[in-house]
């Protein structure tokens, strides 16, 4: 994926991130989801970045994944 594209991208999701905790007044977490369209060889054309979901409790979720995954 060129650069330009992947940045795009990663707005995109940040713009979701940021929609979805706008009211948030702790360090939440949201799930973002994306569908991406790809050619056959695997080349990203375009992408859907679907409605965020916010984890809650919020004030907690950051620490309850750090814990998960370790």
């Amino acid at each position: 994926m060129s650069k330009t594209r992947w940045d795009s991208l990663v707005n995109r999701m940040r713009q979701e991130a940021e929609t979805t905790l706008k009211n948030n007044r702790s360090d939440g977490i949201a799930i973002i989801t994306v569908n991406v369209v790809c050619t056959a060889n695997g080349e990203p054309l375009l992408w859907v970045v679907a409605n965020g979901k916010r984890v809650e409790p919020s004030g907690q979720a950051a620490e309850i994944i750090r814990q998960l995954v370790v």
